[in-house]
This record gives structure tokens, C-alpha cells and sequence, in this order.
């Protein structure tokens, strides 16, 4: 079975999904969005909490279908964010 991450970064918490690859819903969470020193932990955090589910779930890595984000902020067409306001991106 394969299996997608979809995670949301707000100004104040980054809400996650773990997803079945059609769609049904296996688990959800959120953690804190730190907007300290220009942001500079969100991904690493995001990084680090999907690594928690994979661990906790017991899912092969090779088992990941892909993982989407939304940033409240422009996204240019080859994925690059300039900046985001509400997280202190620059």
C-alpha cells in the first residue's frame, strides 16, 4: 500500500495528514508553527514529525507516495516560496 502526507503551515500551527494512496485518512495532527530566527525550524520540524508517523505507523519509506504542502504565500512555478510574512520567510 502506498501512502501520502499532506501538511498545511500556518502562522501559528502546521496541521498534518497521513493519507491511504486513495485517500482514506489514517492520521492526523499538528504541531506548532515556530516563527522564531525568520522561521528557520518549521521544515526541519515538519521533517521531523512526518519521520515520527512514518516510525509510528511502521511504513516503509519506499511506501511514500509523495508529501504536499501549503504556505500561505506566492509559490513560483518551479516550487520556489520567496517569502511569507506570517512565517517570517524572507
Amino acid at each position: 500500500m502506498k501512502y501520502c502526507f499532506g501538511v498545511d503551515i500556518g502562522g501559528t500551527t502546521v496541521k498534518m495528514g497521513l493519507f491511504e494512496e486513495n485517500g482514506t485518512i489514517v492520521d492526523k495532527w499538528e504541531i506548532t508553527t515556530d516563527i522564531s530566527e525568520e522561521g528557520k525550524a518549521i521544515l526541519p520540524n515538519v521533517a521531523a514529525s512526518i519521520a515520527k508517523k512514518i516510525e509510528e505507523h511502521q511504513i516503509d519509506k519506499e511506501d511514500i507516495a509523495g508529501i504536499g504542502a501549503g504556505v500561505p504565500a506566492p509559490v513560483t512555478a518551479d516550487g520556489v516560496v520567496n517569502g511569507s510574512a506570517n512565517l517570517g520567510w524572507k
